[in-house]
């Protein structure tokens, strides 16, 4: 009997280490900035603010398998979302910095889910091919993960910290009380 389970465990790991990759990759990152548009028939709202000091989240982006588009990111705390962001009322050097690490957050977002299709590709080809490897997809991921964590989270973390080091102790304030009442949620759930 235990030769049968050896090939159910093989695809289990497999499967359990793309689910997870993909889990990471998704609570990772926030959403899209607000002014880059995920398709050509999706009208940027950008292009509907006519305050220039709010932050611009697209209506499509504000909700995203059940978790709200982050605003802007806290590292190590995570994200806050538009509402709050927006009764900051960020300056516009404040609103320069947030938008440059959303467009950073965009493109190490966008990098990941190029990788994560190129990863499924991959294992779909040699799973047509009758090849199942754990050993090679468990490497093959692991390498992902090295490189995720390498230049283009480091830079985005730098530009989120940017923004953190802009809020005078108010605007901090306002984002600490908010953070701790969702840690607060989370522990009654947990």
């Amino acid at each position: 009997m235990q030769h049968l389970k050896t090939p159910i465990l093989a695809k289990f790991a497999v499967l359990a280490t793309a689910l997870a990759l993909q889990g990471a990759a998704m609570a990772a990152a926030p959403d899209a900035p607000a002014s880059v548009a995920p398709s050509g028939t999706t009208q940027s709202a950008a292009a509907a603010n006519t305050n220039p000091t709010s932050p611009v989240v697209p209506h499509a982006k504000r909700h995203h398998h059940g978790r709200m588009a982050a605003s802007l990111w806290v590292p190590g705390y995570g994200p806050v979302g538009h509402k709050l962001v927006h009764t900051l009322k960020l300056n516009d050097s404040q609103m320069k910095l947030l938008s440059d690490a959303q467009a950073a957050q965009h493109t190490l977002w966008q990098s990941r889910r190029d990788a994560m299709k190129t990863a499924w590709q991959q294992r779909k080809e040699q799973l047509d091919a009758g090849k199942v490897d754990p050993h090679a997809a468990l490497k093959a991921a692991a390498a992902m993960w090295q490189k995720e964590m390498g230049v283009g989270r480091q830079e985005a973390n730098q530009k989120w910290l940017a923004v953190w080091d802009s809020l005078d102790s108010t605007q901090q304030q306002k984002i600490a009380v908010y953070l701790k009442k969702k840690a607060d949620r989370h522990a009654m759930h947990g």
